[in-house]
């Protein structure tokens, strides 16, 4: 089994606002913490239309978000 990298490149959004200030960031890897969980990897994802309207702050009276934000 190949070695876990310390980090994996993730969809970032520094604030709120359009897709077009999404970037590619390295953020940590996820770690295992329970017998239960696996890390898969990805070689491509795509983008969900409420992930867009997260990044966009339609629910940010609902819920508390950092930046940069890392939507999975």
């Amino acid at each position: 089994m190949a070695a876990i990298p310390p980090t994996m490149r993730a969809l970032a959004i520094p604030s709120f606002g359009r897709p077009s200030s999404y970037s590619l960031a390295n953020v940590p890897t996820p770690q295992i913490t329970q017998p239960d969980e696996v890390l898969v990897k990805i070689h491509a994802a795509g983008v969900n239309p409420i992930d867009i309207k997260v990044a966009e702050g339609a629910l940010k009276m609902a819920h508390k978000y950092t930046f940069p934000l890392v939507l999975a």
